[in-house]
Order: structure tokens, then C-alpha cells, then sequence
């Protein structure tokens, strides 16, 4: 059958009788898809009436079966049908606005098309009164002339019943009695009522405060379990020499060897020989000789201090030079050809209580005791302070400056120690620069570290290419890499790499990779998460063990500018799971937008926006629990992405768009709806003219 279109004219024609069984009227015309009105034609009607909106509650059903008339025209009364569902009188027409859908099955069965649902607008006043209700709360009237100045109210107390009242009082004296509130109008005290207002909803839960006082000294606890040992320290200086032990007890006199051959004995110059007895004899030359080696000796009476020196000519007394054979412990008068040092390429080395305590070389220089001990083909090395370079064997070009500095460094080159113990247990690392006590005093073989400050990368094993400047900079990192860490303890818990951090604390808990923290105590709660910014004093991002979270300032800030707008990314290549979004006109008309200012805004300026809490409740009610809109961090903290809001935005403006043109067609429809059922109206009217002539004209007497 060929598909009928329904058009409804002179929609809710309500103006017409409600009749006695609590009905009201209903008119319509149908017509083909030609708009050709459908006469003769046997309908089957569905009539539902909708609470609150077109697709609110259906509170009452019923249906009806009718004919059209020669016009297309049929008429039902709404009310007076077959009931579906729910009864009529049972309506309650007053509670909220009410709604009728009409849906039609041209063959008169029950596969009915929806001709489209209206709000009721005439009838139900008619309705009103006749259930005796009071109609819906019409228009805001125009606004007033301005009135009189009043008096203002000043509460001076609570009373427990109206016979405490004074006597009189000023204008606008007031007394609180059980809630309700008595005004002094000038002559008696009038109660105004119950000042009260009805409970507000639950706030939200306001910013953490700030920390209280600290409390007493609590009860010393229990010992604690013996902690575990500490790092082996660094070798302390050499001891003084201990005193000499008591002799020992003589051994056993040994056999006696056999007896030798008689020796035979020349006498010479000065010398007696009697027997066995060899005896000097003192008044020859040899025992008071002016003569040595055949040369005079001068008859100059010497002085203290000096020695015997051949002149040319003889032998004479003469001081001590310093290209002598001694150097005096009181000093020594030198020219300028004499110098302390070796004459061959063998080192010169310094001795302290027989022990090595510096040599010089041709390539190496070492002070200190111990310093480059064990020295071997290493060469361009500077050893100064007890222990430095102390294990160095074949390492090259190494300057070590303190007690300790790298003292275990065996074939390490190019690195720099300054301070007690700085790159105390080096092996074979190398490029390393360490200023500081301590500092990189673990590292064996990590390479291309620079640490300058006491402890920093104290702990270091193997770790390199890593940047620590302040005391505990990277302190206990073992083995990650490419680390950047200025400030006091900046990265001291880290151990992964690729990390930078520029502040006092920045970092300090994290043993996450790739993050970057600048400020003072930023991203300082951050504990194994990756790829974080933070940037500004005690900057922080919402979820300690989260990645990929980005924090510019802390929860102080007040205002964030930029010259231009932010760009985000929305590749649909970086996207996966894309479908429409399901929210739309009823998500956004079920927001709140609200003002209000901010706690930390000195200047408590107004802002504009939503309340995240309600926003979340929003989303949960729409069936959505994943949204990356709303965030909440560790501290129960809520914050919201504002652009996220732009998809249901414009999900909504579509949907407003589609009822928009819908309800353009309907208009259109019932606007030719209405121009037929004029041209039909004046077609009746012309043929009940021309009746009521042709009656007039069969009454008249003929005129002869």
C-alpha cells in the first residue's frame, strides 16, 4: 500500500469543550504523501500523555479507531479512549508540564507511526479547573516601582518566649524567639516568621590547612636493632713508631770450629805487632800527620762546623757548601748552581719514617705519604695528600688533591679528585671530576661523571656521564646515567638515568627515568614514575608513581599567561578507539556553571567555570567512569580539563541543530496543514452560502 503521510491540522485544537467525562477534544486531518486529504479512510489512533518533557514519563495511554470524512477530517476526544495504560483522571496536571505524542496506523492496526509529541498548552487550564487544581505558575510580572526606603533590622539577642520582650523599642530592634524572628514595628513586636533558610547542599571539601603546631617531646622509644655497618672508612695516617721491645734472651753458644792455619803479619807504618797483640803507634806521622795522600795539609786551626777541603794546594779547613757531600739540618748558604735532586734519569723520592711519601719524576709528581707508592708506567699524574693515587700503577694524567683521593685508582686516566676521599675507590674509571669530600667516593668504573660537592654522587658504582653539583647531589644513585642534578641533594634517592634536576630536593625520591624538575623541591614526591615536568617551587603532579604528567607552579598560583594560544595535539594517528561521544545536550544541561573565587586569590577575583566533584557526578549518571576530564591526585585534590567540554559542547549545538530543522519540517507541514484546512473551510462556507440561498430562495413568494 502506498506509504500515507499524516499530517496534523489545526494541532490541539484544546479550545474546544471538555465534556462531562473529563475529555477533551482532539481534531486532525489526514492526507497522502501527495497531500491529497484522505476521505472514507479507517484509522487506528495512539494517544500517550508524557510528563515533564517529550521524552520524559508516559503517565496515561489509551487508543481510539475512527473514520475520516469527506475532508480527511476526524475527531477524537482524548480521554474517552481505549485505555493502554495508566488512568486519566489520575493525572495530575498541575505537578509539570505535560506532553501528548500521537502515533497513526493508516490500515487501522497497531503498527503505529509517530506523528510527534507537543506540549500541552490550552487544555489543561481548562483541566485545572475542572479537577478544582491550581494551574502552573504563570509569567514573571513587569518589575515594580522602586519603594520606599525600609528600616534596617539589628538582632540584639535570643529570648526563650514572646512575654520577655521589652516594652518597646527602636525601629528595626529585633529578638530571636525559637527560630522565628520579632520585629519593633513602633507601636508592638511583630513576628515575621521563621528566618531559617532551608539546608544548604554540602560543600566542597575545602584545601588542606596548614600544618598545626608541632606537638611535645614524645616518651623515648625502645632501643633500636643494631643498624648495619657503614662503608668502610677511609686509611688513616701512619702511627708513630712504637718503643723498642725488651732484648731477647741469648742463644746457645755454637761448637767450636776447628783451629786455622797461623796467620803471618806484616808490621807497617804506625803499626806494632807483638805476638798476637797489634798495637798503634801514636808519635808517628800517620797519627799526627801534616800530610794526606802525600799532599800538605794546611796548619789553619779549624772551626766548628767545618770540613777539610783541598784548595788547589793543599788541604785546608773550609765551610760546608751546598754542592757538597751533606746538606746541614740547620740550613745550608747555596749558589746558584747547587739543587736538591738526582743527576741521573733515576726519580727523586721523599721517605717518612722509611715509608714513601712523595717522589718526583720525569713525568709524575706526588707529596704525601703513600703518595703514588706503587707508581709504574703511569705517567702525567699529581698526587698531593697522604694516600693519593696511592695503588696507581699504569693510569696517566690523574690529579688527585686531598687525603685519599683516589686511593684505590689502579689504571683510571684523566680524572680530577679534589677533597678528602673524592673518587676514593676508582678502579679503572676515567674522565671523572670529583670536588668535595667524598664526593663520587664509590664510583670503580663509571666514566665522564662530574661532582662537585661533599658526598655528591657519593654512591656512584658505574653510573656515567652523570651531573651533580651540591652537597648529596645524586648521593646514593649507583648505576644511572645521563643525570643532571644542581642543588643541595637535587636526585639524591635516584637510580635510573636520563633525569634532570635543577633546585634544592628536585627529585630527591624518584627512581623513575626521563624526568625534569626545576625549582626548589619540585617533583620532590615524585617516587617511580617517568617523563614528569615540574616546574616551580614544590611543584607536583597529581599520582607520585604516575608518568607523562606535566606541573607549572605550585597550588599558590593565581594566574598563568601566554602570548598565544595553546596548541594540543589531536593526530588521529596517536588515537585509537575513536566512536562519537555519547554526551550531549543532556550532559550539558545537566551541569552547573557557577562563579567563585579562588582561596588563594589575594585579589579575590571572580572566575567563572564548574565545580569538578559535580562534573564527575555528571559524567558517572551519563554512564562514563574513564574520563581523562576530571583528575584526582594523591591528596584527594580534583582538577578538571575545560576543553575536554568542548566535544558535548558541540554534540549539543548538533542535537539542538537536528530538533531545529525537525521541528522547521513539522511547522512547514502544519502551515500547509493549516492553508488546506482554510481553502476547505471556505469551500464549506461557500457551499453553506449557497444552501442557505437555495432554502431562502424556496421560501420567498413567487413575484409575479
Amino acid at each position: 500500500m502506498k506509504k500515507i503521510l499524516f499530517t496534523i491540522a489545526a494541532f490541539m485544537l484544546f479550545v474546544a469543550t471538555i465534556i462531562a467525562q473529563n475529555t477533551f477534544n482532539y481534531q486532525g486531518i489526514a492526507r497522502n504523501a501527495n497531500g491529497i486529504a484522505l476521505a472514507g479512510q479507517n484509522l487506528s489512533i495512539r494517544i500517550s500523555i508524557i510528563d515533564e518533557s517529550a521524552s520524559g514519563a508516559t503517565l496515561y495511554q489509551e487508543t481510539h479507531n475512527v473514520t475520516t470524512n469527506e475532508y480527511g477530517l476526524y475527531n477524537i476526544s482524548i480521554g474517552g479512549g481505549s485505555v493502554v495504560s495508566g488512568t486519566f483522571s489520575g493525572i495530575s496536571w498541575g505537578s509539570a508540564d505535560k506532553y501528548v505524542n500521537v502515533g497513526i496506523d493508516p490500515n487501522g492496526g497497531s503498527s503505529y507511526i509517530d506523528m510527534g509529541t507537543q506540549k500541552l498548552q490550552s487544555v489543561p487550564y481548562a483541566m485545572y479547573a475542572l479537577n478544582n487544581q491550581p494551574g502552573p505558575k504563570g509569567d514573571v510580572g513587569p518589575k515594580g516601582d522602586k519603594g520606599d526606603p525600609g528600616t534596617g533590622v539589628t538582632i540584639l539577642g535570643s529570648l526563650n518566649n514572646p512575654s520577655e520582650l521589652p516594652n518597646s523599642g527602636n525601629p528595626g530592634d529585633s529578638y530571636l524567639i525559637n527560630g522565628d524572628l520579632y520585629v519593633w514595628t513602633g507601636t508592638t513586636w511583630d513576628n515575621v516568621g521563621n528566618i531559617k533558610g532551608p539546608k544548604g547542599d554540602k560543600g566542597a571539601n575545602g584545601d588542606q590547612g596548614i600544618a598545626g603546631p608541632q606537638g611535645p617531646k614524645g616518651d623515648k622509644g625502645d632501643k633500636g636493632e643494631q643498624g648495619i655497618a657503614g662503608p668502610q672508612g677511609t686509611k688513616g695516617d701512619k702511627g708513630d713508631t712504637g718503643s723498642q721491645g725488651p732484648q731477647g734472651n741469648p742463644g746457645p753458644q755454637g761448637p767450636q770450629g776447628p783451629q786455622g792455619p797461623a796467620g803471618t803479619y806484616t808490621a807497617g807504618d804506625g803499626i806494632n805487632i807483638s805476638g798476637d797483640v797489634i798495637t798503634a803507634m801514636h808519635s808517628l806521622p800517620l797519627w799526627n800527620a801534616d800530610r794526606l795522600r802525600n799532599n800538605n795539609i794546611s796548619s789553619t786551626t779549624p772551626t766548628s762546623g767545618q770540613v777539610l777541603k783541598w784548595n788547589g794546594s793543599e788541604w785546608a779547613p773550609a765551610n760546608e757548601s751546598g754542592g757538597g757531600s751533606g746538606w746541614s739540618l740547620n740550613g745550608n748558604a747555596v749558589g746558584n748552581n747547587d739543587f736538591i735532586g738526582t743527576t741521573n734519569s733515576q726519580p727523586l723520592r721523599f721517605k717518612v719514617g722509611n715509608e714513601v711519601a712523595g717522589a718526583i719524576d720525569d713525568s709524575n709528581v706526588g707529596y704525601g705519604l703513600e703518595a703514588l707508592k706503587n707508581m709504574g708506567t703511569g705517567y702525567g699524574n699529581t698526587a698531593m695528600g697522604n694516600y693519593t693515587l696511592s695503588s696507581n700503577t699504569s693510569g696517566s694524567y690523574n690529579t688527585a688533591i686531598g687525603v685519599a683521593s683516589l686511593y684505590q685508582d689502579v689504571m683510571g686516566e684523566n680524572n680530577t679528585a679534589v677533597g678528602a676521599g673524592a673518587l676514593y675507590s676508582n678502579l679503572s674509571g676515567s674522565g671523572n671530576v670529583a670536588m668535595g669530600k667524598s664526593a663520587l667516593y664509590y664510583n670503580e668504573t663509571g666514566h665522564h661523571n662530574v661532582a662537585l660537592g661533599n658526598d655528591a654522587l657519593g654512591q656512584n658504582r658505574s653510573g656515567l656521564q652523570n651531573v651533580a653539583i651540591g652537597s648529596s647531589a645524586m648521593g646514593d644513585n649507583l648505576y644511572g646515567s645521563s643525570n643532571v642534578a644542581v642543588g643541595d641533594a637535587a636526585l639524591r634517592l635516584n637510580t635510573a638515568s636520563n633525569n634532570t634536576a635543577m633546585g634544592a630536593q628536585a627529585l630527591e625520591h624518584c627512581t623513575g627515568s626521563s624526568n625534569v624538575a626545576i625549582g626548589y623541591f619540585a617533583l620532590n614526591t615524585l617516587s617511580s614514575g617517568s617523563n614528569n615536568i615540574g616546574i616551580g617551587d614544590n611543584a607536583a603532579v597529581p599520582n607520585a608513581t604516575g608518568s607523562n604528567q606535566v606541573r607549572l607552579g605550585n597550588t599558590s598560583i593565581s594566574y598563568a599567561g601566554i602570548n598565544v594560544a595553546w596548541s594540543v595535539t589531536s593526530d588521529g594517528r596517536a588515537k585509537k578507539d575513536i566512536v562519537n561521544v555519547p554526551l550531549g545536550l543532556n550532559f550539558i544541561n545537566s551541569l552547573r556553571p557557577v562563579s567563585y573565587v579562588r582561596l588563594n586569590d589575594e585579589k579575590e577575583k571572580t572566575e567563572l567555570g564548574f565545580i569538578a566533584q559535580e562534573v564527575e557526578t555528571a559524567l558517572q549518571k551519563s554512564g562514563v567512569n574513564t574520563s581523562g576530564i576530571i583528575t584526582i591526585d594523591d591528596q584527594g585534590r580534583y582538577s578538571m580539563r575545560y576543553n575536554d567540554l568542548l566535544s558535548p559542547m558541540t554534540k549539543a549545538i548538533q542535537e539542538l541543530s537536528a530538533e531545529n530543522e525537525a521541528l522547521k519540517q513539522k511547522i512547514a507541514v502544519l502551515e500547509t496543514a493549516q492553508a488546506n484546512m482554510m481553502h476547505m473551510m471556505e469551500a464549506i462556507q461557500t457551499k453553506l452560502d449557497a444552501q442557505q440561498n437555495v432554502t431562502t430562495e424556496s421560501k420567498s413568494p413567487e413575484i409575479r
